[in-house]
């Protein structure tokens, strides 16, 4: 209920300052994409939405967002035409088309379209009854749309439609031929109520009053409904809505029109002073949730904004810009100073203008004062000095001031002081002055008070005269000491004048504020301390209060406002409606009608504080685009699917978008944005309304956007959105954790195979020295045998010659072991090379006066592979044993070796043409068996075949590197 008093309260004001620059038209000129607005709606996060003759647009406050039909895109909007938006309760926006009904996804900002499909359905009206079923009217045909469904429902109605409107119990609906029927939404069947309504009349249910508005006819139970006012001039109504209790907006084809419900009261509404036939026919009306009114016709949308500023302008000259220094006024009338040019007398009531004449041409006039109870009624502050003027007789006089040392006549300011004086204002002193009308004279004068410099301003509290000077400080004339001193103040422990030019001051309470070329000052006028506000980069050079406790002051840059309690200033410039950019000194006055005017270098400025109203609303914030800027492309980015935006670490350089939803003066709403682990504080934005960050180091990061609207209310919660820079693959957590696993398995590894071959080395160092031990300590012990037996006999004198052989023999064998021994231990031959040369070297070496071929098909690279070291000892153990039973067994004459490599295997074939054996009989050899053993421990394949006297073939298969 208390929302609903500030509306209406709202609404009152609305409808009275209309015509005060409140109201704003949008068209195509706007961005708007079609001048013909059937429709409008808020949506929940409160952007506006405008449903026109071609395209649904979204606006911001700032510029509108198109969405049309695209026949190749099966998501966009079913028609350019739109007639009606609809929102549900869950904030879902459903849009009557020329070609059924469109959902609008808000996420994807694409469009479900739900066609009938046996006709396209030209919709002309949406009413959601209950939660899951949209009514509807095409002109023609009445029905539902289930939302759970997603099917439609036609009812059966002998009438085609017009009008349609509900109270969520029952729908009813005008014909285009005259008859009214209304439907229960439980029975689903119409019922006739009226037959003479009409042709094509519109009809509506109030949601203040409850009741249904009705046109003019000869109903038989008038209680039950309301009647909707004869238009004048025969306009039709179009669009209806109660916004009060009281109140019934009627929007036609000739304007909007206001009716008071109990008064019976039917007034038309202005909306712009540029009428024309086109946008004076409404087509719709709506009231947002602050109260502010949108009316939509085919000429484009009037906002009538409650918050905006009522700023008016005055022009004496139309074609040309008046430069008004010095105002004054009284019950009626307001003097105007068109400053080096003329005064004017201003009709308050019948706003028309009076030139007043002067003897002396070229007089330069910087203030007025009225003064009452005097034939000369105007005393002018000249560069002649003080001029008196009778407005009757249209005669002056000039009133001689003392000039002491100063030889200007200059006079700035007069300063009333409503009884027989006037203070008045010389170059370097101040006079004051009778205002007797036959002693106007100065009764007191004190001159020289500043030298290079002219008193500005006057003000009188009893008996002490503040004295503003032109950048020599402030001074204070005391009448009941007729002293005169300098007001100090003290700026960290420094007494200093006031060093800024003083252009203006007004009494507060006990306070004297000071307009500066450097701000606002205070000085208490009890103890004299000096102090300095808020404003500071100002140039004020007029002051006046209003009712409501606020400063209004014209300065360099525009017009000011300063709330006295909460020291909240407001600037407000040419977007407000304020056409004056630069005011002049001391050119402001107060009229009975407690309206505020002041003179600029552009004419008047004038209204009423009680007008300006400060915009209290919070504005929603958003964050509306989030754009990836790569070096081959730029392209959007969903940021609406998830809370959380992760992106790779080749796409960290961004653009974000924002915007606060503020449609009184959007280009003096304020923004603040910070990235949170990047910017150490918050960055003031320039009114671009968008943030660029680039070459995002890897990290989580938090961009935050808070914002004002026109009048500074924050919205500090504001709009948030994650984002996170993944980093590349080698800098992630798992790859550093991956790289140094690799490194302790390379260490490892390394490690492990140090190990391995330094055990390899101990195993080959016991195998050469059991080596050694067996075949060395064998040999050697052969020798010392054979040595022994060769001595007894040498003492028996029956030396044997064969022994010497066997000694000779002995150490051969024993030496070709040790250079076998050192063969194998030596890492310098290790590669295939040197295998197939050893095993030439030692086959020759066994086997004596034999025929023995040797092939080989291995290339170059494949020579120079490396053998390990057991695969080294192994495969010459296994050469050597072969070729040891070939010398001792076989009796052959020739020997083939062939070695060859296939599929990474190295193929050994050793062939004899000896006496063989029987493979089939089992033996109790060794030299088989060690084959076999030797073949396993290199993972090779052994092959065995022999015949008696056919000779024996032997092979191996082994994997080389």
């Amino acid at each position: 209920m208390h929302k609903n008093v500030i509306h209406i309260f709202i609404f009152f004001l609305i409808i009275q300052v209309q015509n005060a620059q409140s109201t704003r038209l949008l068209n195509i000129e706007d961005g708007l994409s079609n001048n013909i607005v059937y429709d409008i709606q808020k949506d929940d996060k409160g952007f506006l939405w405008f449903a026109t003759e071609n395209g649904l647009n979204r606006y911001d406050g700032y510029s509108f967002q198109k969405f049309h039909h695209n026949s190749q895109d099966s998501t966009s909007i079913a028609s350019n035409v739109c007639r009606n938006i609809l929102k549900d309760k869950k904030g879902n926006l459903w849009i009557a088309t020329k070609k059924g009904i469109s959902l609008f996804d808000e996420i994807t900002e694409t469009f479900q379209n739900f066609k009938n499909p046996t006709k396209d359905l030209d919709i002309k009206e949406l009413e959601l009854i209950g939660s899951n079923k949209i009514w509807f009217n095409t002109l023609g045909s009445i029905g539902f749309f289930d939302i759970e469904k997603k099917e439609y429902h036609f009812l059966n109605n002998s009438e085609s439609s017009y009008s349609m409107t509900s109270n969520q119990e029952k729908v009813w609906v005008s014909s285009t031929n005259g008859s009214l029927d209304y439907s229960s939404i439980n029975n689903l069947k119409f019922n006739n109520l009226h037959q003479n309504l009409g042709v094509r009349k519109q009809i509506y249910f109030g949601n203040f009053t409850h009741k249904l508005w009705l046109p003019k006819a000869n109903y038989s139970s008038e209680k039950e409904y309301l009647i909707i006012p004869e238009l004048p001039n025969n306009a039709k109504p179009n669009k209806l809505l109660e916004v009060d209790v009281n109140t019934l907006l009627i929007g036609s084809n000739q304007g909007l029109f206001k009716y008071k419900i109990d008064t019976k009261e039917l007034t038309k509404v202005k909306l712009t002073e540029n009428v024309t036939t086109l946008n004076q026919q409404v087509r719709s009306i709506y009231k947002d949730d602050i109260g502010n009114l949108w009316i939509g016709t085919i000429g484009g949308v009037f906002h009538i904004d409650y918050y905006k500023k009522s700023f008016q302008h005055l022009q004496i000259n139309k074609n040309a810009d008046d430069i008004i220094m010095g105002l004054s006024s009284d019950k009626n009338h307001l003097y105007i100073n068109e400053f080096g040019k003329a005064i004017y007398k201003y009709s308050l009531k019948a706003k028309t203008f009076e030139k007043l004449t002067f003897s002396k041409e070229n007089l330069f006039i910087w203030d007025i004062k009225k003064v009452k109870q005097n034939p000369y009624a105007l005393w002018l502050a000249s560069d002649s000095g003080l001029i008196c003027y009778n407005p009757n007789t249209k005669k002056s006089r000039n009133i001689p001031l003392s000039k002491g040392k100063d030889f200007y006549n200059n006079s700035f300011n007069l300063f009333d002081l409503n009884d027989d004086f006037m203070w008045v204002a010389s170059h370097t002193g101040i006079h004051k002055v009778s205002k007797k009308e036959n002693g106007i004279k100065a009764v007191l004068s004190k001159v020289d008070i500043v030298i290079e410099s002219s008193v500005q301003k006057i003000l009188a509290v009893k008996h002490l005269i503040f004295i503003a000077t032109e950048g020599k400080g402030l001074f204070l004339y005391d009448e009941n000491t007729d002293e005169i001193k300098p007001i100090y103040q003290h700026k960290n422990g420094v007494k200093e004048i006031i060093n800024p030019t003083i252009w203006d001051m007004i009494l507060v309470d006990d306070k004297i504020w000071l307009g500066t070329n450097e701000g606002l000052y205070i000085v208490d006028v009890k103890s004299l301390e000096v102090g300095q506000s808020n404003i500071t980069k100002n140039i004020i050079f007029s002051i006046q209060k209003d009712n409501f406790n606020r400063l209004w002051m014209g300065t360099d840059k525009g017009l000011m406002s300063y709330n006295l309690k909460t020291n909240y200033a407001d600037f407000f410039t040419k977007e407000e409606g304020v056409l004056n950019t630069e005011f002049n000194r001391r050119s402001k006055t107060k009229t009975n009608d407690n309206q505020l005017w002041f003179g600029g270098v552009k004419g008047l400025t004038y209204f009423n504080p009680s007008e300006i109203k400060q915009n209290t609303v919070v504005p929603k914030t958003h964050i509306t685009k989030l754009e990836i800027i790569t070096p081959d492309s730029t392209f959007t980015f969903n940021h609406r699917k998830e809370k959380k935006v992760v992106l790779p670490y080749n796409q960290n350089t961004i653009s974000l978008e924002y915007v606060a939803l503020n449609y009184t003066n959007s280009t003096q709403n304020k923004y603040k944005y910070q990235l949170v682990g990047r910017d150490v504080n918050w960055v003031e934005d320039k009114g671009n309304r968008f943030s660029r960050y680039t070459q995002l180091p890897p990290g989580k990061y938090s961009f935050k956007v808070i914002a004002a609207n026109n009048d500074g209310v924050w919205n500090t919660k504001g709009a948030e959105l994650s984002i996170e820079i993944l980093p590349p693959f080698w800098k992630t957590v798992w790859f550093q954790i991956l790289v140094f696993l690799t490194i302790i398995g390379i260490i490892y590894t390394a490690y492990y195979y140090r190990v391995k071959r330094l055990l390899e080395i101990e195993r080959m160092k016991l195998r050469i020295a059991s080596d050694l031990h067996d075949e060395v300590g064998s040999g050697l012990s052969g020798i010392a045998l054979t040595s022994d037996i060769l001595e007894q006999q040498f003492q028996n004198g029956t030396v044997k010659p064969h022994l010497l052989s066997r000694i000779t023999k002995n150490a051969r064998n024993l030496a070709a072991t040790l250079d076998d021994i050192v063969w194998l231990i030596n890492p310098e031959k290790e590669t295939l090379e040197d295998f197939l040369l050893k095993t030439k070297t030692l086959t020759k070496e066994l086997l004596e006066n034999k025929n023995i071929h040797f092939e080989d098909d291995l290339n170059q690279i494949t020579k120079q592979k490396l053998l390990s070291a057991a695969q080294k000892r192994n495969l010459f153990l296994f050469v050597k044993e072969v070729v040891n039973n070939i010398a001792k067994h076989a009796d052959a004459q020739n020997i083939n070796v062939v070695f060859k490599v296939k599929n990474k295997n190295l193929l050994l074939n050793i062939t004899d043409d000896g006496v063989g054996f029987d493979i089939s009989i089992k033996t109790s050899r060794n030299g088989i068996i060690s084959l076999k053993n030797r073949a396993n421990i290199l993972k090779g394949k052994f092959l065995l075949l022999s015949e008696k006297g056919k000779g024996t073939k032997v092979s191996l298969q082994i994997k080389i590197p």
